[in-house]
C-alpha cells in the first residue's frame, strides 16, 4: 500500500470519528467507533467500518442513522481534509471484533471450566 493513501485512510478516519461522536445528534446512533477505513486506489472512495456496542438491532439502527448522515459527513471530512477529490464513503458495520470474541468464547469453552483444580492435591491452578 503507498504511503500516500495510507496517511489518508488513517486521516479520513480521525475525522469521522470525532463527527460521528461530536456532530451527529441522531438518536438512533449508539455507542460507535470508526475502526479503520480502506480507500480506492484513486481515493474516490471509502469504506469506513464501524465497530458498534449494543444487541443487532442496535447496530442496524446505528448504522442507518449514520448512513443517512453520509451527505453531511461527506461535506464536514471536505471541509477539513485536503483533497482533490472529497471521496464518496460507505459504513459498515466491522465484524471483527464480534468474530474474535466469538472465537474466544469457543477456545474457552473447549478448554473446560475455567476453575479446575489438581486432582492430586485439590490446589487451584492457573492454567493462563
Amino acid at each position: 500500500m503507498d504511503r500516500h493513501r495510507k496517511r489518508v485512510e488513517d486521516q479520513l478516519r480521525r475525522v469521522l470519528s470525532e463527527l460521528i461522536t461530536r456532530r451527529l445528534r441522531d438518536p438512533r446512533i449508539g455507542m460507535v467507533s470508526v475502526s479503520r477505513v480502506e480507500m480506492s486506489s484513486d481515493l474516490k472512495y471509502a469504506n469506513a467500518f464501524l465497530s458498534i456496542l449494543g444487541e443487532d438491532h442496535e447496530v442496524e439502527e446505528t448504522l442507518k442513522g449514520v448512513r443517512h448522515a453520509a451527505g453531511f459527513l461527506r461535506s464536514e471530512v471536505g471541509k477539513v481534509m485536503r483533497l482533490r477529490h472529497t471521496p464518496e464513503i460507505r459504513f459498515h458495520h466491522d465484524d471483527r471484533l464480534d468474530a474474535q470474541a466469538r472465537i474466544e468464547e469457543i477456545l474457552r469453552e473447549a478448554s473446560g471450566p475455567a476453575d479446575e483444580t489438581d486432582e492430586t492435591d485439590g490446589r487451584e491452578h492457573d492454567w493462563s
